[in-house]
C-alpha cells in the first residue's frame, strides 16, 4: 500500500514590491517596517536582506561576490494583513516576513543559498556591577485583529512594543527600539561587530534602548 504525501504549502510573497538601485547622493539608510504588512529599506546591501531573510548575520555568509556588499538598494514591499484568530505575536509576523522576503530574492535574484557549520570566535554580553541603564518600554501591543485609527494631524503614532529601527552606516549608526528583547539587542549589535553574540546577562524583560 503506498501513500501520497501532501505537497508543501505554497511559501507566501508579497503582493506588491519595488526593488530599486539607491540613488548616488543618497546618505542615510534604513531597514524596517512602516506599518502591518510591510518590508521597507533605503540604501541596503543585498547582503543585509539575505541576513535578514534568513534569520543570519551578515558575516555569517561566505561565498557571496562582492557586489553584494557594495551596491545599495530601495525596496518596499506589501502584503494585505488580514484578521486572524487571536493575537499574532511579533515573532510569528517576523516569521512570515522572512518568509515573503525569501520568496522576493528568489524570485528578482535567482538567490541560490546552503547551509554549512563553521567554527567562529564568539563576544559575551554581561551586565556591569552598577547594572543595566536601558529604560523600561512606554509601548503598546500591535493588535492585528483591533488596531488603533490613523493619529490625528500632528500627533506621532503610537509606539509600538517590539519596533526596531536602524538608520546610519556601519561607521556610525543609530538604532531606535522599544519593548525589544534582549535577543533583538544581540542581533543588532552582532551585526554591527561582525561577530556572534553570547547573550548572559540574564535579563529576560523587554528593554527601551536609543543610541
Amino acid at each position: 500500500m503506498t501513500f501520497a504525501q501532501a505537497p508543501a504549502a505554497p511559501r507566501p510573497e508579497f503582493e506588491v514590491a519595488s526593488i530599486k538601485p539607491t540613488g548616488p547622493d543618497h546618505r542615510g539608510s534604513s531597514i524596517g517596517s512602516k506599518g502591518p504588512g510591510r518590508f521597507d529599506a533605503e540604501n541596503i546591501p543585498i547582503r543585509t536582506f539575505i541576513a535578514e531573510a534568513y534569520g543570519v548575520k551578515t558575516f555569517e555568509i561566505y561565498g557571496a561576490p562582492s557586489w553584494l556588499s557594495s551596491d545599495k538598494y530601495d525596496v518596499t514591499a506589501k502584503t494585505e494583513v488580514s484578521a486572524q484568530p487571536g493575537r499574532q505575536s511579533f515573532e510569528a509576523m517576523l516569521a512570515d516576513m522572512r518568509l515573503r522576503l525569501q520568496s522576493l530574492l528568489e524570485d528578482r535574484c535567482a538567490l541560490k543559498v546552503h547551509r554549512e557549520t563553521k567554527e567562529l570566535p564568539v563576544y559575551a554580553l554581561t551586565v556591569v556591577k552598577s547594572g543595566i541603564k536601558v529604560k523600561t518600554p512606554n509601548c503598546v501591543t500591535f493588535d492585528i485583529n483591533n488596531r488603533p485609527p490613523p493619529p490625528e494631524p500632528g500627533q506621532a503614532p503610537p509606539a509600538y512594543c517590539d519596533s526596531l529601527q536602524v538608520s546610519g552606516g556601519r561607521a556610525s549608526s543609530t538604532m531606535n527600539a522599544t519593548g525589544i528583547t534582549m535577543k533583538d539587542l544581540v542581533r543588532w549589535l552582532s551585526n554591527n561587530l561582525s561577530r556572534t553574540i553570547i547573550d548572559k546577562t540574564g535579563i529576560r524583560r523587554k528593554i527601551r534602548r536609543h543610541g
